[in-house]
């Protein structure tokens, strides 16, 4: 079912700008940096309705078909738990759930790091298996490590 999802739709995995160094045009990495994801005003921070909230809601199921979970709906996907944390928490800066830790900053921009490596190793290897050009052959080490390992560190490319 990911393999089916993820042919039919390889758009949604331009998640992440590539002016940031933690984002690959090719493979899922870490985390990976997005923009837009939320809005902050004199009121605290909100949740964006748009294109990256649906990817990011796209992104959790495919991690959650990956692991053999039932998919959530959409009243209990990413996008309604953090939104709905967003709004009775509107001055907190951080959201973490089983599969994301998401750090999320006044312009804007969310680091989204991801908690279950083995499953971004999984959705990697659909990717390289369906589109070998584009992704290198991956072995675990490359990619497993501890996903919180440079959360800090990301700046935009110059």
């Amino acid at each position: 079912a990911a393999l089916k999802l993820i042919s039919h739709h390889p758009e949604h995995f331009d998640l992440g700008k590539l002016d940031y160094k933690s984002n690959s045009p090719c493979k899922f990495g870490k985390k990976i940096i997005v923009n837009g994801l939320v809005k902050c005003d004199r009121w605290g921070f909100g949740l964006n309705w748009g294109w990256q909230r649906d990817r990011l809601a796209d992104l959790e199921r495919m991690l959650y078909l990956l692991d053999g979970k039932p998919v959530p709906d959409n009243r209990a996907d990413i996008t309604r738990r953090l939104g709905d944390h967003i709004h009775e928490n509107r001055h907190s800066k951080r959201y973490e759930d089983e599969m994301f830790a998401i750090k999320y900053f006044q312009k804007g921009t969310a680091h989204i790091v991801f908690k279950r490596p083995e499953l971004v190793y999984k959705l990697n290897d659909i990717i390289a298996r369906h589109y070998p050009r584009m992704l290198a052959a991956l072995t675990e080490s490359q990619e497993l490590g501890s996903p919180f390992g440079k959360l800090q560190s990301a700046s935009p490319r110059r």
